[in-house]
Formats: C-alpha cells, structure tokens, sequence
C-alpha cells in the first residue's frame, strides 16, 4: 500500500479501445453505487475490483467506509448486461474464526479455472483484509461462493499482520492478488510484516487446497529497506510466462515496474524490474488476442504491448480519468474492457459525489 499519495474517492467503469490511439467512445455512465451520509475514513470508497464468472455475470467490490467500522462488509455488486446497471446481491461480513468484526478493504475477485482442493472450476473466491475496528490488526482472509456471488463462506486465514500506520504494531499486509498456477492457488500480497529488513516488501503463499498455507516467499525485496514495491498483479502472457506489474514507493514519481518469470513461483527477489510508467497502482491483464493491457493512477491512459512484455508499451487514449488502484476487466462476448476507477477528493466525511457508475464501448478485440 502506498502511504504516501492520496487515495481518490470515486468509482465509474467505462471501457475503452484497445486498438487504436484514438479516444473511446464510451457511453453511460450509469451508477453502480452512490455514498450517502458520513464516512468512516477518509477514504470513502477505493480499491474497486470485478470479475466475470462463468455464467456471464459480472461482480465487483470495493472498500466502503460509508458504513460503521464495526461490522463493516465487503459489498458485491452484480451486473447481467455487461455493466450498463448494477445490483447489490451481498454484503460479505467477517465469518472467520478471528471475528475482528471489519471485512475493511483490499477486496479481490477470482474465479477458480480449475478444481482446488474441495473448490471445483468456476467457484467464485474473494480474498480481502480484515481488521478491528480500530484497525490495530489485518489479516487475509479468504471466501467461497458457488452461486454466482449471492453467498459466501469463509475458506481459510492466508495470513496476519500488524495493524495499520499509527497503531500500536504498525506492521500491516495489504493488497492480496489470486492467481492459480503450477496445480496451486497463489496469494501474493504486500507486506510490511520485516521492518527490520524492508519497509515494505512483495510476497506470495501457495496453497493446494485454499485451506492449508505454504511459508512466505518473498518476490520483490529490495536491498534499500526504505524502498516499498506494492500491489503486485500477475497475469500468464500468450507465451506462457508470467509478467508481474508492481508500484515503487520510495523513488522520485513512484515508478511501476515489471519483470517477467516462468514460473510465477520465482522471481528473483533482488530484482527490481523494468519501469514502464510513473504514479503507482498499475494493473495489468492478457487480452484473449495476447495483447496486454496495462493502465496504472499515473495517466488516464491504457497502454498496450504486442509482444509479451518486450518493446513498446503503447499509450491508448481514453475518456477515463485517473483512479487509484484502476481495474481493467475483459468481457467475455462483448470484445468489451470495464475500466473500474475510483477518481475524485478527499474529506474526512462524505466523499464529494462519491458515486460508482458504468459505461462500455468496444475494444475491437
């Protein structure tokens, strides 16, 4: 997580061209979700994520803090039309054995391709942080629906950290990111847990059966402690290997790299990766055509790259502002992508509008 740059405050989905350098055409937006009342942090709503299951529907999350910190959930909106409108179907509390009693932030949707464990192909997993309500504690905690994201059940703990900046043990884990490889479900996640070592450091677990978890491994750990490389995301290129796309703090215009492995297992740790644009929260996936598309909060463009993380990455035009931890979802049917971004101000009460919306335009894909 990045402590450093101000989280913004609003959520719209729009999708844009993936093709030319023109700007898209995008229409709504249309609202997915609009704060109303006071906040329980600054932040009102950031960390927007989605999913699109194997029936077609598309669900997304966020973290809320237009709710009390006690008892907060994580919400799961559901779209059947591509995202032109949204419902909310779930609220997801803290079921877990710890019962901190905050299912705060960092939600992460993922849908399993193949059987884990107990969990066939298709289950519908959300990997998220929970916490006390004074934030003196977070934990990855991670759930299961099998019904398209009506209900959920808690799975297993992945991991625990300290508490947030200022608390007591502010020794936090942040930002986890699924991906299945290798027969195994992988969580990687930030983790501020070695002070001693790193501020803040890249790591990953694996698991066999999303129940019982493997030690820490660690994927980006930089030999100048001060350093903090963060919200990693993985995506398997056209060419077999993996290419993980990650912020580091620390370093003048907070530079988003990458590096590339073939095996998402290993990644030299060492290794600080090539830089392919300023601002944090970059976020990457493989288009079905094997093209990458990239975007991170630094521009309000995607850029895409042809040949497997080599070369160019070229800067597409859209109609989207800027957005802290900005999502990027294909869409299965329509050749469509879903920008998730959360863009707006700060306040310690109401987020400005606050509101979510939605809109798509063809990605020629």
């Amino acid at each position: 997580m990045n402590k450093l740059r101000p989280i913004v405050l609003v959520m719209i989905l729009v999708a844009t061209c993936l093709l030319v350098s023109t700007p898209a055409n995008a229409f709504g937006p249309s609202v997915l979700f609009a704060p109303s009342g006071d906040c329980n942090r600054p932040y009102c709503t950031t960390y927007a994520k989605s999913v699109q299951t194997n029936s077609g529907r598309i669900l997304a999350s966020f973290e809320d803090n237009n709710q009390p910190a006690q008892g907060q959930t994580l919400p799961i909106f559901s779209s059947t039309n591509n995202g032109q409108s949204w419902t909310k179907i779930a609220a997801v509390a803290d079921t877990s054995p710890r019962r901190w009693g905050s299912n705060w932030t960092n939600p992460y949707l993922y849908v399993l391709p193949q059987a884990i464990g107990g969990m066939p192909a298709g289950t519908v997993l959300l990997a998220g942080i929970a916490s006390p309500p004074d934030r003196s504690g977070t934990a990855i905690e991670l759930y299961r629906s099998n019904d398209d994201g009506f209900t959920w059940t808690w799975v297993s703990e992945v991991a625990v950290g300290g508490g947030e900046w200022g608390s007591a043990n502010p020794t936090p884990i942040w930002e986890p990111y699924l991906l299945v490889a290798n027969n195994k479900l992988i969580v990687y996640y930030s983790d501020e847990r070695d002070k001693a070592n790193h501020d803040q450091k890249i790591v990953h677990q694996t698991s066999t059966d999303g129940v019982h978890w493997g030690p820490v491994v660690e994927d980006v750990a930089m030999a100048d402690r001060a350093l903090r490389p963060g919200m990693p995301v993985v995506t398997r290129m056209a060419n077999g290997q993996y290419l993980m796309v990650f912020e580091m703090v620390g370093q003048a215009d907070t530079p988003n790299n990458y590096k590339i492995s073939s095996n998402p297992e290993s990644w030299n740790a060492s290794d600080g990766g090539t830089t392919i644009d300023h601002g944090g929260s970059p976020f990457v996936i493989t288009l079905p055509n094997g093209r990458l598309a990239y975007n991170s909060h630094g521009s309000t463009d995607i850029r895409i790259n042809t040949n497997n993380g080599a070369g160019a990455w070229t800067p597409v035009r859209t109609t989207m502002p800027r957005g802290y931890s900005r999502m990027l979802q294909y869409v299965r049917g329509t050749g469509r992508v879903l920008i998730l971004s959360v863009e707006g101000c700060r306040t310690g009460r109401r987020s400005c509008s606050g509101r979510t919306t939605a809109g798509t335009t063809s990605t020629g894909t």
